[in-house]
């Protein structure tokens, strides 16, 4: 764990990629020794490439300079060349969280947690995550105020007027997100 993982393919005397390393995980594993795909993520360390590294540098910088969305970027640049490199999940779930991204910054420190489940940061992530779950709930809950204050001020025209439609639509967007 840790370190990065270099396999040479027996024939050509190539590097396997990461992806390709853990589709013969998947496949072996899961299949035959029936390897739980949590532990996967612990096993494989992946290898960055200068251009990961140097977006790793500009997303760290970017955030020096609580440039957020910029941060964001470089970040998810990252992800999508090396999916598998947990710290990345990390950094993408603090600069949401710093760019008020409060639902996508949730996602990714629980990808984290996920992926290296025995972090010292642990608890200062659930910690945070919950934070972030309040924040959400008072968000949504000054949403459905706002909308039900735009009702009020709309025609009533009886049950099937705006006023009564926009009720209606409010009613089940707050029975969706579970405040009913």
């Amino acid at each position: 764990v840790g370190k990065d993982v270099h396999i040479r393919l027996a024939k050509k005397g190539e590097k396997m990629t990461t992806r390709q390393f853990i589709s013969i995980l998947l496949f072996s594993g899961m299949l035959i020794w029936n390897i739980p795909v949590f532990l996967l993520a612990e096993v494989v360390a992946p290898v960055l490439s200068a251009a990961a590294e140097k977006n790793i540098d500009k997303g760290l910088a970017a955030a020096e300079q609580q440039e957020w969305e910029l941060a964001i970027r470089y970040f998810k640049d990252v992800f999508e060349e090396v999916p598998l490199y947990a710290p990345i999940y990390f950094n993408l779930g603090l600069a949401n969280d710093k760019a008020g991204h409060e639902l996508v910054a949730m996602a990714w420190f629980h990808a984290y947690l996920n992926a290296q489940p025995k972090s010292p940061k642990r608890k200062d992530i659930e910690k945070t995550i919950t934070s972030l779950e309040i924040a959400v709930e008072a968000k949504a809950k000054k949403i459905f105020e706002q909308a039900q204050e735009t009702a009020d001020a709309l025609p009533d025209e009886g049950d099937w007027g705006p006023r009564g439609s926009a009720y209606r639509n409010i009613f089940l967007a707050m029975s969706y997100a579970g405040n009913i």
